[in-house]
């Protein structure tokens, strides 16, 4: 699991370095079956914005 968030994380913090925004057509899908945890990463998203700083807000796309 720990792995599987790194890439994750790890594909976000690239994405967001070389300003690629990505479109998930699924992203409502994702909101709906994984609220809790889409909740949680909407919580974590200032930390993340911090972190690279930039707006992280416009590069959410459920991913």
């Amino acid at each position: 699991m720990y792995e599987g968030l790194y890439r994750h994380i790890t594909g976000l913090l690239s994405r967001v370095k070389n300003d690629l925004q990505v479109f998930n057509p699924l992203k409502d899908t994702i909101k709906e079956s994984y609220a809790e945890i889409y909740q949680a990463v909407t919580c974590f998203s200032k930390q993340i914005e911090d972190y690279i700083k930039k707006n992280y807000q416009k590069m959410r796309s459920g991913f």
